[in-house]
């Protein structure tokens, strides 16, 4: 009887020692798992937080160059995109390694190259595609470059190749009506350049700030 009631209080013993145990794994594993979830939560969190003043200054001064540029790129004679890639390479000479890649400054270098030589080349295209000399393609450039400084600037725009293209094609000893075609065409070529141009400039922005967050 004795021997009966000694092992009925031994399994008890048995059986409390290890839902105690289990209680206490439960216990001491739940922290641990809170803890590392709160490490990871702190370590994603910090990492929003990490910018400096000196950071956030750069990213300010390059984000205005940008805007300038990209205005910039609307209009004839005024490089855009090269205002647009000085931003990538003046936040990359201010940060160092903290700012985008160089292989980054180098694609939209290639980038910009590519967009101000079809900035000149379209108006050149578009004179010549509606029948100007090389004189009346030279002659809508200028007149374009000459229009950007006369006020009102909008309207010289228009004219500035228009006329410009005349002079060109009189020079070279071809009709009046020759010359407005010459410079309707190096205002068609403009419009397109000015698309391509701020399309241009539009992807060196998103591929530096792409970078920079990825």
């Amino acid at each position: 009887m004795i021997e009966k009631l000694f092992c009925q209080i031994s399994v008890c013993v048995v059986v409390t020692d290890s839902a105690t145990n289990h209680k206490f794994h439960q216990a001491s594993s739940t922290p641990q798992q809170t803890t590392l979830s709160d490490f990871q939560s702190e370590r994603v969190s910090a990492s929003y937080y990490t910018m400096t003043w000196i950071d956030t200054t750069a990213l300010g001064v390059t984000t205005l160059i940008f805007l300038l540029g990209l205005a910039g790129s609307l209009l004839p004679v005024v490089p855009g995109s090269l205002i647009v890639w000085s931003g990538v390479i003046i936040h990359k000479l201010w940060l160092g390694d903290a700012s985008v890649s160089w292989k980054v400054v180098i694609i939209t270098g290639l980038i910009t190259l590519v967009g101000q030589v079809t900035d000149f080349l379209m108006g050149v295209w578009g004179a010549r595609k509606f029948g100007a000399s090389w004189k009346g393609a030279f002659g809508a450039l200028l007149g374009a470059f000459i229009g950007f400084f006369l006020p009102p600037p909008l309207l010289w725009l228009i004219l500035g190749p228009i006329v410009g293209a005349i002079i060109g094609e009189l020079c070279a000893g071809r009709t009046l009506q020759a010359g407005s075609k010459a410079g309707l065409g190096a205002i068609i070529g403009g419009i397109i350049a000015f698309a391509l141009k701020f399309g241009f400039s539009l992807l060196v922005v998103a591929l530096f700030y792409l970078d920079l967050v990825l």
